[in-house]
């Protein structure tokens, strides 16, 4: 018998239950990959919105150049007749000397000087960092506890935000690596250059306790260089530039102030509050006190500019840094102005505007950790922590990599260390080499914690407590460690100016240097505190002096902080911060007063923008 296989040819139930399943899956992709957010279609949407807005801002980019008058700032009126004749459709409304244009469905800003900027919805972020040669965007990173270099397009470079409170990190090239190093590479402590940090430009009113002994500031991120700003529903608002009558009463604040060292001196013929050549988006401040070489890492190049007497060092501007002390006023100054000179070690070239800190600048600082953006959060109540540690005298320092710039001093404080609480004594530690500078440095006075000292999977923590924001990416030393000096002086004729302040203390204030006046109420004594009481100060806005402070003497600054009243009779300039031994005055509000000698020392503001008049 002959048995015969049949073959049947078909697809189980199973099998095609299966089929059905992977070609849904397959369909479901298929329509994220086209409708997603990431998916081809909305890419496609996108690009074509980015064309369209970017068509659109050239656009009326043409009609403000057509609007330019020959002091090369816009004719308003002529720009609005402009618009309303060629951009069929478009709106525009005056805002001072800038205009606002509502064109194809987006918003624009033209700014006094006829650049055209993009309005987002919503509130006005602050302005992107502007790079210069030498710096190199770094972000930090919370699993390592390492420095990570970034691209400046990286979002998680900064984020100024009341929640984030993450402002824009830089380094230098006087580390390890250059601007030519991968993005991505993780950067020890060690390797670190020289840090700065970003101030954007803001607007900022003094809400209340103008001139008392407490208070609170509000602050708004102004966009580009312009004086105007939008809220939350995207309304926009003009605000004001402080030397116009009328913002500034002698009861306290009407509007909204662009913080003068943003601004442009030249307008009003005046830089009598600090302010620059010309409109500026930001300025990058170094995040330490100045330091020297105190590890093998460190440069120990000399500054050989003929601008600066005696061959000194170039300063490093990291943390857990022996602080540069012993050189006058008129050093500082000198020493900033070589920051960018060819052949220094930071890579920086003139671009970078490097100059001392003036008043303003310290001022700018201040107001944004005063904010709701910085660590005291709108208010003089909650106050950082300082840096109170010192070490001992530099000649007994054993086995130490040290290049003092007069070894026959002492060395003194430590850059980037919080103490424990607000306004802790002096915290002395034994040195007896580099493995000293701990992240705990338990000292006569309790335990000092280094910079980065921060939680685990953290940007914050017992290290951060004296950083402007609270965590790791804010400006340190501005309360303790060394005193700061500033290219602010009150212009009293005293001798000191001439001795100690001849680089920069010619009796004019300009866009380096502020004279403050000197109208006392008696000739007998020419301090500081004379010329506070006299008439001339109340006029100046935005350096943390007259705004924050009920007067001179112990508890009348905001953060119960004091403006020195010592008696002595020539000492007209201004050391702002205070120092490691100090307790009442310290901060970013107090201030001493000082005759301008090798005693202190300095920090230095990198002045940088995108549109530099050389």
């Amino acid at each position: 018998m002959n048995n015969v296989l049949k073959s049947t040819k078909g697809i189980t139930l199973i099998a095609l239950v299966i089929t059905i399943i992977v070609l849904l899956i397959l369909a479901g992709v298929s329509i994220a990959m086209l409708t997603g957010e990431n998916g081809i279609l909305t890419q496609a949407q996108n690009a074509k919105d980015e064309t369209e807005k970017a068509s659109t801002l050239e656009e009326v980019q043409l009609e403000a150049l057509g609007a330019i008058d020959t002091d090369g700032k816009i004719n308003v009126d002529r720009l609005i007749d402009n618009i309303s004749k060629n951009l069929n459709g478009a709106n525009s409304t005056s805002l001072g000397n800038e205009v606002v244009v509502e064109y194809k469905g987006n918003k624009y800003l033209v700014e006094e000087n006829g650049n055209v900027i993009y309005w987002e919805g919503g509130e006005t972020k602050a302005n992107a960092p502007k790079l210069v040669k030498g710096m190199i965007p770094v972000k930090y990173n919370v699993e390592s506890g390492n420095w990570v270099i970034c691209s400046e397009d990286d979002p998680e470079w900064y984020s100024y935000t009341t929640e984030d409170k993450k402002w824009a990190n830089v380094m230098l090239c006087d580390g390890t690596y250059d601007e030519n190093t991968a993005i991505g590479t993780e950067v020890a402590e060690k390797d670190l250059g020289s840090m700065f940090v970003w101030i954007p430009r803001y607007a900022y009113k003094i809400t209340e306790g103008y001139h008392q002994s407490s208070g609170a500031i509000d602050v708004k991120f102004v966009a580009g260089t312009s004086y105007a700003y939008s809220d939350e529903e995207g309304n926009i608002t003009q605000v004001k530039n402080g030397n116009e009558e009328g913002v500034i009463t002698d009861s306290g604040y009407t509007d909204y102030v662009v913080h003068p060292a943003f601004t442009d001196g030249n307008k009003y013929d005046s830089f009598d509050n600090g302010e620059w050549r010309q409109e500026i988006e930001g300025i990058w401040v170094a995040k330490f006190d100045a330091g020297i070489k105190t590890t093998e890492n460190d440069t120990s190049a000399k500054v050989s500019s003929s601008n600066t007497a005696n061959n000194l060092y170039y300063p490093i501007f990291k943390g857990r840094k022996f602080g540069y002390n012993y050189v006058t006023v008129s050093q500082c100054y000198d020493i900033s102005q070589s920051l960018d000179d060819n052949g220094n070690p930071y890579g920086l070239n003139s671009l970078s505007n490097s100059h001392l800190m003036k008043n303003s600048e310290w001022g700018a600082t201040a107001y944004l950790s005063i904010s709701k953006y910085g660590y005291s959060e709108g208010t003089s109540e909650k106050e950082k922590a300082k840096n109170n540690l010192s070490i001992v005298d530099y000649n007994n320092l054993s086995s130490s990599p040290v290049t003092n710039p007069n070894n026959t001093e002492k060395i003194t404080a430590i850059t980037g260390y919080s103490a424990t609480t607000g306004k802790a004594s002096q915290n002395v530690m034994a040195y007896t080499g580099e493995s000293s500078l701990t992240d705990a440095v338990v000292g006569t006075n309790g335990t000092s914690y280094a910079w980065n000292n921060c939680n685990s999977s953290s940007d914050e923590g017992n290290g951060t407590i004296s950083s402007t924001t609270g965590n790791i990416y804010g400006v340190y030393d501005m309360g303790g460690c060394l005193v700061d000096y500033t290219t602010a002086y009150e212009n009293s004729g005293v001798s000191a100016l001439t001795r100690y302040g001849n680089s920069f203390a010619t009796g004019t204030s300009n866009y380096l240097s502020t004279a403050y006046p000197y109208n006392p109420i008696t000739t007998d004594n020419k301090d500081f505190e004379s010329g506070y009481n006299g008439t001339g100060w109340d006029k100046i806005f935005g350096d943390a002096i007259w705004e924050t402070s009920s007067g001179i003497g112990s508890g009348k600054a905001w953060f119960g902080q004091t403006l020195e009243e010592d008696g002595a009779s020539e000492e007209p300039f201004f050391p702002r911060g205070g120092a490691w031994d100090i307790t009442a005055g310290i901060g970013l509000c107090g201030l001493g007063d000082n005759v301008g000698h090798a005693d202190h020392r300095l920090r230095f503001p990198q002045r940088v923008s995108s549109r530099v008049a050389l």
